[in-house]
């Protein structure tokens, strides 16, 4: 590997190491203000999940996290969410779709 293509690699990897630091502690500074306005409002604690759990990615990594080290209800509970996304999913694919 030449020089320049070298650093190139470490200024990308230094940008990536960099932008991941900067998204953890967004992430770090969300989970505080959601956790104080949820503190006593249960229908944002639903909502909040409801749009989180939407994102099909996200929602796949965190069934695999809870069936890894969750426990029998968080699993159970898992697989109700699925399946409700699931039938959402249907749902507006048989109304807005061909089929």
């Amino acid at each position: 590997m030449d020089e320049q293509n070298l650093d190139a690699l470490i200024k990308l990897a230094t940008s990536v190491r960099e932008l991941t630091e900067k998204v953890g502690m967004i992430g770090r500074i969300q989970l505080a203000v959601v956790d104080k306005l949820g503190e006593n409002d249960d229908r944002f604690q639903a909502k909040f999940m409801s749009i989180v759990l939407a994102n099909d990615s996200f929602r796949e990594d965190f069934t695999e996290h809870v069936n890894e080290d969750g426990d029998d209800n968080a699993k159970a509970m898992m697989m109700d969410l699925n399946q409700i996304a699931h039938d959402l999913r249907e749902d507006f694919d048989e109304e807005y779709t061909d089929g």
